[in-house]
């Protein structure tokens, strides 16, 4: 391999990182007791941005995380596949897909539930700071992502259902 290759294996490397981690905040979120999140909903200062709009799910907190990450996960896969092709001679993407696939199962799905399980709500705090500093980097994306949904939403007949937050 390469200096070019141990650069883009690095990308790569980094890209899962993201998407464990964006997966990691997400589901501290959901598994979290709505009546901790609300405790820290109301404690929080009125300068910033309130924990009750970062939840609601039409808002950024879950749009962020899932947008981090697909993209990740794009970026992972197409890095590991030309990286392992080069190193192998043969076509790697299925072996790409399956370390991806495996990472997240293993970092995003299944350390969440064991968090919870063990008492994930001291990490809540933490994953509430990940993921503010994430919304901001993909916060043109939500926007677009939110712009699209209202779209569709005017276009298929009923009637508006308020989001709300319990």
């Amino acid at each position: 391999m390469n200096g070019e290759h141990w650069v883009e294996l690095l990308i790569a490397i980094v890209a899962l990182l993201l998407m464990a981690l964006a997966a990691l905040a997400q589901s501290l979120i959901g598994m979290t007791s709505q009546h901790r999140l609300q405790d820290l909903a109301g404690r929080e200062e009125s300068s910033q941005r309130t924990l009750r709009t970062l939840l609601n799910p039409r808002r950024a907190l879950s749009a962020s995380m899932l947008v981090i990450q697909v993209l990740s996960a794009i970026v992972a896969t197409a890095l590991l596949t030309f990286v392992l092709s080069e190193a192998t001679g043969t076509n790697a993407t299925w072996a790409a897909i399956l370390i991806v696939g495996l990472v997240y199962l293993v970092l995003g799905q299944a350390l969440p539930r064991a968090l919870a399980e063990s008492g994930a709500e001291r990490f809540l705090s933490g994953g509430l700071q990940v993921a503010r500093a994430a919304m901001v980097l993909v916060w043109p994306l939500t926007w677009l992502v939110d712009r699209i949904a209202d779209f569709f939403a005017r276009m298929i007949p009923g009637e508006p259902v308020p989001l709300e937050f319990d």
